[in-house]
């Protein structure tokens, strides 16, 4: 199975493993942690499998607990602020959109290399 972060190139190379070796694969994030717990269960309902959910929950519990101070330290920082994004593709965006407000930030406007959405409240 691939996992694929990239919803460009990496998605047709995907498709083509898939459709030649029948190599199966899910379109996952890695940004943030609701992303990265997604992303372990996407694994487990794939595959079907309490035992490999069980470990994921386990996985995702210690890992938070590990890295929540470091994000709490982040989020006294910058809660309250503004954000603006702009990178290459919007699937992308969406999941920075997610880990920003984890932080406690709004995000005002996403921009990508193909459309701008805007939300602007400056």
């Amino acid at each position: 199975m691939n996992l694929v972060q990239c919803s460009g190139s990496m998605t047709y190379l995907a498709k083509k493993m898939e459709e030649k070796y029948g190599i199966p694969y899910r379109r996952v994030s890695f940004f943030g942690l609701q992303d990265m717990s997604n992303a372990l269960g996407t694994v487990a309902e794939f595959f079907d499998s309490q035992q490999m959910r069980d470990r994921a929950d386990k996985i995702i519990l210690r890992e938070t607990s590990r890295v929540m101070p470091a994000i709490q330290a982040c989020r006294a920082r910058v809660a309250g602020k503004k954000a603006a994004i702009y990178m290459g593709g919007a699937a992308k965006a969406v999941s920075l959109v997610r880990a920003f407000q984890d932080l406690g930030m709004e995000v005002v406007i996403i921009g990508t290399q193909t459309e701008v959405e805007t939300t602007i409240r400056i």
